[in-house]
C-alpha cells in the first residue's frame, strides 16, 4: 500500500511539477527479454511494475521464440529498476537473457 502511495502523488501534473523543480529530465529504456517466458503473464507483470514506479509504457510485444520487447520512459533511476525486474522476471517465467539501451526521450 505504501507503493501506491507514494508513486500515485508523483503522477500527471504533479510529477511535470516534480521534474522542474528538481531538473529531472526523463530518458527511455529498450529492453529485450529472452527465456521461458509466459508472454501474457510476464507482460502483464511488466505493465504493473511499470506503473508502480511511475514509468510510461510505450510498448510491451510478445514475439515468438521466448522474447518480449518493452520500451519505457521515466527518471533513470526508475528505468533501472524495470530493468532490475526484468533480469529476475515472475514465478511464472526463466529469463535468459535481457539487452537494454538507453536514450534520451528526444530520440526515437
Amino acid at each position: 500500500m505504501t507503493n501506491a502511495i507514494e508513486f500515485g502523488t508523483l503522477l500527471g501534473s504533479d510529477r511535470k511539477r516534480m521534474d522542474n523543480l528538481t531538473g529531472a529530465k526523463n530518458s527511455r529504456v529498450n529492453l529485450k527479454v529472452k527465456g521461458n517466458l509466459k508472454h501474457l503473464t510476464y507482460k502483464l507483470h511488466a505493465l504493473i511494475k511499470a506503473t508502480l514506479l511511475g514509468l510510461k509504457t510505450h510498448k510491451i510485444i510478445g514475439h515468438k521464440a521466448g522474447l518480449i520487447e518493452m520500451e519505457f520512459e521515466g527518471e533513470k533511476t526508475s528505468l533501472w529498476k524495470i530493468v532490475k525486474w526484468a533480469k529476475n522476471g515472475t514465478v511464472f517465467s526463466t529469463v535468459e537473457e535481457v539487452v537494454f539501451s538507453f536514450s534520451s526521450k528526444n530520440q526515437g
